[in-house]
């Protein structure tokens, strides 16, 4: 099935309020989580916090959502970061999405 588009330049100051995304440094890069979390700003997502991820040897990275009604908002944030690789796991349970950034997003 196609998974729909979510847009931020779309969505009521409600619906933007309720989108929490965490960007997680999954490499040994010092600026790599400010620096994608920079990204998203300018693509216009909000509610951005960035920490280091407890591994710094993450090869590829990974847009993660938890519930089903997240996969068009992961998806969508995979796509404007460049993210080919979307999952669903519990194992972040403080955003909406997380995304970890590993070697293969150091350019």
């Amino acid at each position: 099935p196609k998974i729909p588009v979510v847009d931020p330049a779309l969505l009521t100051k409600k619906e933007l309020k309720q989108i929490t995304i965490t960007v997680l440094n999954g490499t040994t890069s010092e600026t790599l989580a400010k620096d994608v979390s920079d990204l998203l700003d300018t693509l216009g997502w909000p509610n951005i916090s960035t920490a280091d991820a407890a591994d710094s040897t993450i090869k590829v990275s990974v847009v993660v959502y938890g519930p089903n009604e997240d996969l068009p908002l992961a998806t969508s944030v995979a796509n404007g970061l460049g993210i080919a690789a979307v999952k669903q796991s519990d194992m972040y349970p403080g955003a909406k999405v997380t995304v970890l950034v590993g070697k293969d997003f150091v350019r």
